[in-house]
């Protein structure tokens, strides 16, 4: 499924450029529930799509990895806050697969996300605006 989402993240028109609805309807597919049924590893390869297209310069791209890239922070609030016990969370909580833990949580966001995300505050001024609301 991850390798298909990934085709469907880099679709081309038969004319060579990139097909936006079929890019945007593959962001519509991450959500708290994607990163929920994945593994880390497919979950990294989709993270880095995502902050590969928030330097973007197709508007669209960017406000849909940086909503992909808010999925996962709420993701990750769930997993480290595992010790609420509302109901609401538990529901949200019980498909989780085993490898996603808080030591794994907080490995992803300094190694990966966070050296990611440095990277791409070199770019242009929107995309630090960007990066800076999802930061807060």
């Amino acid at each position: 499924m991850q390798a298909k989402l990934l085709r469907q993240l880099n679709t081309t028109s038969t004319l060579g450029w990139l097909d936006h609805d079929a890019i945007l309807d593959a962001y519509r597919i991450i959500n708290i529930d994607f990163f929920r049924n994945v593994q880390v590893e497919q979950a990294l390869l989709i993270l880095s799509h995502c902050v590969h297209d928030m330097s973007s310069e197709e508007t669209t791209f960017m406000c849909s990895a940086h909503s992909s890239l808010l999925s996962f922070v709420d993701f990750s609030a769930l997993i480290l806050h595992e010790e609420e016990n509302s109901e609401e969370h538990m529901s949200a909580m019980k498909n989780i697969d085993s490898c996603w833990t808080k030591s794994c949580i907080q490995r992803v966001a300094k190694k990966f996300l966070l050296k990611h995300l440095a990277d791409a505050m070199d770019g242009s001024l929107s995309v630090i605006k960007v990066l800076v609301t999802l930061l807060s």
